[in-house]
C-alpha cells in the first residue's frame, strides 16, 4: 500500500517521467498543458487506487494524466492493458470511465462490474456505476446501490450523486425516503444536513417542485446558521479551457456547424484577451437550426460527454470536455427584430449581430462585430473589470428576462448559499421581495437577528 511519506516521492517520479518524453518527442507540449491540473489528477488517483501498490499507482496516474486528451489516449489504452495483463483490477475501473465518457453505457458497465467483483465498497466505482445506471434508466438500482454505500462511506458526494440522478417526483419522493431512513440516523453525515437538503432542493427545483424546493432552501439555511462555509464555485483551469474551446470548435466547424463566442468568453476576448479569470465555464453560441445537429455530432464524439440525463433543457446543449472544462453551448433564435439564447429559467436578448472573426488564445473564433454594442447590452459598463465577489448574473445583467419565475426565485434562495451573498445579501433579499417572497424575507430576517443577538 501506499503510505503517506512516499506520495512526493511519487508525484516527482510521474513528473520526472513525462518531463522525459517531452526531451524525447519534443513536438509534444502535452505536460506543460497539464500542469496547472496535475495535483487534481493526483489527488483523484491515489483516492481511487488506494490499497495499490505503488508502481500501481504510478502507471494508474500516467494513465489517468493521457486520458486527459484525446490526442493522448492510445497511450492510456497501452499503460491499461498492461495493467490488465498483470491482473490490477483497478484498469477495469479506468476502462469503465473511458467508455462512460465516449458514451458507450453497455462496455462501461462491463468493465465496471469486473472492477465491483473484487471492490465492493469502492465509492467512486460505484458513483460511476449509478451514473450509468440512471443513464440506461435501472433507477432504482441506482437508489440501492447509494443507500448501501451510505453504510460503509463517510463522503458528503454519495448525498451529491442521489440528488443528481433526481428526474421526477418519484425520484424525489425515493431520494427523501433514503434520506429519512439515514441521516438522521448516521451520526457522520449530521453536521452537513444543510449541505445534503441544498442539494435535494436544487433537485426539485429542477423538476419542478418549486414548493418543496423551497422548503428544503429554507431548512437548509436555518440549519446553516452563521456557518462560515459559504459555497465557492471552483473556476476552470485556462490551459485545459483553450484545449476544450479549440476541440470544440474544431469538431463544430468539420461538420458545417457556425460556432461564435458569447457572454462571458467573449467578454473575456475582447477585454483581457484570454478567458476572465474567474470563469466557471465556457459560452459559446450556436443557431437554432443548427442545434439537432449538434446534438447528434457531440453524442458520437469522444472529447466531449452530454448531460443527457436531463432532457428538459431546450436552451441549447451542456457538456464536458475530456479534462473536465465545462461548456454551454447556446442556440440562439430571432423573435420581434431581437437575437435571443435560453437559459433554464432566463433569457438574453441582444440586437441582431453579423459575426466577424477574432483572434483569440492564438487561433481565429467568429463573434459579435460590433463588440461594443453587444457587450453593453449585456454588461452595462463592460470595459471595467468587476469583482468576482460583487458580480452576480442573475441580479446584474441588464438584458435578462425571467421565463419561469418560481425556478428563478428558487436561485435566488440558493445563491444565499455562496460567498457572494457575504457582500451582496441585502440585494437578493431585494429581488425576492419584488418577486413577492415578502414571508420568506421577513422570516429569514428574524432568524438572522435571532441568531446575532443570542
Amino acid at each position: 500500500m501506499i503510505g503517506q511519506e512516499n506520495l512526493m516521492i511519487l508525484e516527482i517520479f510521474v513528473k520526472s517521467c513525462i518531463c522525459l518524453e517531452r526531451k524525447i518527442f519534443p513536438q509534444a507540449n502535452f505536460y506543460k498543458e497539464l500542469k496547472m491540473t496535475f495535483k487534481k489528477i493526483f489527488q483523484k488517483t491515489y483516492r481511487e487506487s488506494r490499497g495499490a501498490n505503488p508502481l500501481t499507482f504510478v502507471f494508474c496516474l500516467l494513465a489517468q494524466v493521457y486520458m486527459q486528451s484525446l490526442k493522448t489516449h492510445s497511450k492510456a489504452f497501452l499503460i491499461l492493458k498492461n495493467l490488465q495483463f498483470f491482473k490490477q483490477r483497478i484498469a477495469e475501473f479506468y476502462f469503465a470511465e473511458i467508455f462512460y465518457f465516449y458514451g458507450d453505457f453497455t462496455r462501461s458497465l462491463k468493465h465496471l462490474d469486473c472492477f465491483l467483483k473484487s471492490n465492493p465498497n469502492h465509492a467512486d466505482a460505484i458513483y460511476l456505476q449509478v451514473m450509468l445506471l440512471a443513464y440506461l434508466g435501472c433507477k432504482q438500482e441506482a437508489f440501492l446501490s447509494l443507500e448501501h454505500l451510505l453504510q460503509k462511506s463517510k463522503r458528503l458526494k454519495t448525498w451529491i450523486i442521489l440528488a443528481k440522478i433526481i428526474q421526477d417526483s418519484k425520484d424525489l419522493e425515493a431520494a427523501k425516503q433514503i434520506l429519512s431512513n439515514n441521516l438522521y440516523r448516521l451520526e457522520r453525515f449530521k453536521p452537513h444536513q444543510w449541505e445534503i437538503l441544498k442539494h435535494l432542493a436544487n433537485a426539485a427545483a429542477r423538476i419542478g417542485e418549486y414548493k418543496e424546493a423551497k422548503r428544503l432552501f429554507k431548512e437548509s439555511l436555518f440549519l446553516q446558521g452563521n456557518s462560515k462555509n459559504l459555497i465557492t464555485k471552483e473556476v476552470m483551469d485556462l490551459k485545459s479551457a483553450k484545449e476544450a474551446l479549440e476541440d470544440l470548435r474544431n469538431l463544430l466547424e468539420a461538420n458545417e456547424i457556425q460556432m461564435f463566442l458569447v457572454s462571458g468568453t467573449f467578454l473575456g476576448c475582447v477585454r483581457e484577451h484570454n478567458f476572465i479569470s474567474y470563469d466557471k465555464d465556457i459560452d459559446v453560441g450556436i443557431y437554432k437550426q443548427d442545434l439537432q445537429k449538434a446534438r447528434e455530432v457531440l453524442q458520437k464524439s469522444k472529447n466531449f460527454k452530454l448531460n443527457t440525463l436531463f432532457k428538459n433543457y431546450q436552451g441549447g446543449v451542456q457538456i464536458r470536455h475530456l479534462n473536465n472544462t465545462y461548456i454551454d453551448v447556446f442556440a440562439h433564435y430571432e423573435e420581434r427584430g431581437r437575437i435571443y439564447h435560453d437559459g433554464d429559467y432566463v433569457r438574453w436578448w441582444n440586437t441582431p449581430f453579423k459575426l466577424a472573426p477574432y483572434e483569440f488564445l492564438g487561433k481565429q473564433y467568429l463573434a459579435p462585430k460590433n463588440y461594443t454594442l453587444y457587450l453593453k447590452e449585456n454588461y452595462g459598463e463592460w470595459k471595467t473589470p468587476k469583482d468576482s465577489a460583487q458580480y452576480e448574473t442573475f441580479l446584474t445583467t441588464p438584458n435578462m428576462e425571467i421565463t419561469n419565475k418560481q425556478w428563478f426565485i428558487c436561485s435566488l434562495y440558493n445563491l444565499l448559499f455562496e460567498v457572494f451573498s457575504m457582500r451582496n445579501e441585502s440585494k437578493i433579499l431585494e429581488r425576492l421581495r419584488e418577486l413577492g417572497e415578502k414571508d420568506f424575507v421577513q422570516e429569514y430576517l428574524e432568524f438572522k437577528q435571532g441568531i446575532t443577538t443570542e
